[in-house]
């Protein structure tokens, strides 16, 4: 086993569970925790997959109501917008409030989708929460 050297000068070697150890370049060793008993901590990821258990038909449904929420903000988002715009042009609206509230809103809404789609569907998705479900139809 080749082992490198720590920011400390020390060898350094890095072992996962049920696995050989391997080398940790000196640059990375600031990121590493030092008291992580990667054995335990591998456990504790397994019990808690186990605890939330495999996805179900119930799970699948909220994720299409996730996206049906996604979806429906990245139309109402810049649907407000352009509703706010046009009523101060076509309709010589001199309201300051209800330009700033309709994009205030339109922005929030097209924040807020942007958010879901990369933090809860993208993810969930791309760690194959649904993967399985996919496989059965």
């Amino acid at each position: 086993n080749k082992m490198g050297k720590g920011g400390d000068g020390k060898n350094v070697a890095v072992k996962h569970a049920e696995q050989e150890p391997h080398t940790i370049d000196a640059k990375y060793q600031q990121y590493l925790l030092p008291n992580l008993d990667a054995a335990t901590f591998r456990e504790d990821l397994l019990k808690a997959k186990e605890a939330v258990g495999e996805a179900t038909a119930e799970d699948a449904a909220h994720m299409l109501r996730l996206v049906t929420v996604v979806n429906l903000l990245s139309v109402v988002g810049p649907l407000v917008l352009f509703v706010t715009v046009s009523f101060r042009y076509i309709y010589g609206g001199e309201s300051l409030l209800l330009a700033a509230l309709g994009c205030t809103v339109s922005g929030l809404c097209i924040s807020t989708a942007r958010c879901m789609a990369w933090t809860i569907v993208g993810h969930h998705t791309m760690h194959g929460g649904f993967s399985d479900l996919a496989k059965s139809g």
